[in-house]
């Protein structure tokens, strides 16, 4: 593990700029998605909702305490505090021994083809999320080729949250897109991916009790 004061010095060496600047504007970029705030809390009306993270411990707990996110999630997996990472395989597997849970009945959601790529080398279903720009022709080409290109093996949201000035409105004012603009394209799209998600824990539900019956 590497330790945070240890991290920002070694960016201040690469970077010429002094470690306290470093902490400082790290801690000035994060930025709480409302969006993906309100589609964890749906999903957990339904389902458990566990976070793997890769960030450093001190770093992530901090995050999670000053903006009262620890109640989105049933359990949080620390690559740091485990002692290995995504997308390793292993650490996927020591994650669902300590859940008590078979890799069936788990979907990952990463933004990382690679730790979908471990998930699945684990057992457990992924599903490649990203944020999309489709206004231009070369935009869609490239939605267009990823879908081809990782389809087959990872599966992929049909909806697509798009760029949104209103969403960067929310996110500033500390408010959700439902909050702020419910009627507006993003917040139809999150909607939608919430039906995807669910979609999907309902196919999963069917087939566990079919297996079992």
């Amino acid at each position: 593990e590497i330790l945070e004061d240890e991290f920002h010095r070694e960016i201040s060496a690469r970077t010429g700029v002094a470690p306290d600047v470093v902490a400082r504007e790290m801690q000035e970029m994060i930025c709480i998605n409302g969006e993906l705030r309100d589609f964890i809390l749906r999903l957990r009306e339904r389902y458990p909702v566990y976070l793997l993270s890769n960030a450093m411990s001190g770093f992530l707990r901090g995050i999670l305490e000053e903006n009262n996110l620890y109640p989105l999630f049933d359990r949080i997996f620390i690559s740091a505090e485990m002692k290995i990472a995504k997308p390793s395989a292993e650490y996927f597997r020591t994650v669902l021994t300590s859940l008590s849970l078979d890799g069936a009945d788990v979907v990952m959601i990463d933004d990382n083809e690679k730790n979908l790529a471990g998930a699945r080398e684990a057992g457990i279903d992924g599903i490649l999320f990203t944020i999309v720009d489709g206004r231009t022709n070369n935009a869609r080409s490239i939605i267009s080729n990823m879908r081809t290109a990782v389809g087959d093996y990872i599966r992929v949201f049909g909806t697509e949250i798009p760029c949104s000035v209103r969403a960067v409105e929310a996110a500033e004012c500390g408010k959700s897109i439902f909050t702020y603009d419910r009627h507006s394209k993003v917040a139809k799209a999150y909607g939608e991916l919430t039906k995807e998600v669910a979609k999907i824990g309902r196919e999963k539900d069917r087939s566990r009790f079919d297996s079992v019956r």
